[in-house]
């Protein structure tokens, strides 16, 4: 927040003003910028926003786009945290890298959205949503494996979203789940 609402914005959102209240000091790296800007909230906590291009996939242009500035901002850092997989897979992977632990939050799988069309009425499907959920599947699997085989601790909000993990990712060392 201020420029997007959601599940993921708003725990990012309360993550960082609760660390940064305790005198943890907290970067936030979010999109949604024409250019670089940098806003300190408090003195704990500093907001950067980069560049995106504002087209879908989103977050896969806003990591193409923004490649070079992660490499030189992500090395100042003790810890990363992923707050969506599909986004931070540039992080893992420079994190990785660098040695830095990650912790990588699942608010839901890539699975969910493609199954809600497959178990709604035909008569509701629209090609655009069919054809982007199943063309994007390879895609977010793919980015979804980058942040998992680099994470330190994987956080996830159910158990129910553990076991689908296990099936889509059977390579997931589970022992660093935590649900």
């Amino acid at each position: 927040p201020p420029f997007a609402f959601g599940g993921i914005a708003s725990v990012c959102h309360d993550l960082a003003t609760v660390l940064s209240k305790k005198g943890v000091s907290t970067t936030v790296i979010c999109g949604r910028s024409d250019t670089i800007e940098i806003t300190q909230k408090n003195p704990h906590l500093q907001i950067i926003r980069l560049p995106c291009f504002d087209a879908p996939p989103r977050f896969l242009w806003f990591q193409l786009q923004n490649f070079g500035l992660f490499k030189k901002l992500l090395k100042k850092f003790s810890v990363l945290h992923i707050m969506n997989p599909e986004a931070g897979a540039t992080t893992a992977y420079i994190g990785k890298s660098l040695g830095t632990p990650i912790v990588t939050s699942i608010h839901g799988t890539y699975m969910y959205p493609l199954k809600k069309i497959v178990d709604s009425p035909f008569s509701t499907w629209t090609f655009k949503d069919v054809g982007f959920k199943a063309t994007a599947y390879p895609m977010h699997k793919t980015l979804y494996n980058i942040c998992l085989r680099a994470s330190t601790k994987v956080a996830v909000c159910s158990l129910s979203t553990v076991a689908e993990l296990e099936k889509l990712h059977p390579f997931l060392d589970t022992k660093k789940v935590v649900a």
